[in-house]
């Protein structure tokens, strides 16, 4: 086997995933770091926003004429990034400067 080829599940299945969590991730910790003050509220409106365009997400997803197979796959990977924009979220408070107002 020479390696992995573009139909194989990582480039499928795997990747997409990864690039979805690496998003909600970076997403929060960047609006962590632009934040001059108030870092914890600013992280943390950001992940409310993210979550409210994850629910529009997931209405254009449900009704749209994909099939349920492909469906399933999207409103997984939005979960996905929406659960590791909360972990981060939450991770952040053993970080320096995450309480500075």
């Amino acid at each position: 086997m020479r390696g992995a080829t573009l139909d194989s599940p990582c480039f499928l299945y795997v990747i997409p995933c990864l690039q979805h969590a690496l998003f909600g991730g970076s997403y929060v910790a960047i609006s962590l770091k632009v934040a001059p003050r108030g870092k914890a509220v600013a992280a943390i409106v950001m992940t409310t926003i993210l979550g409210v365009l994850c629910v529009a997400m997931f209405a254009f997803i449900f009704l749209s004429r994909e099939s349920t197979g492909t469906k399933v796959f999207d409103a997984i990977q939005i979960l996905i990034m929406l659960v590791t924009a909360i972990v981060t979220v939450s991770s952040l408070p053993n970080e320096p400067g995450w309480a500075d107002t």
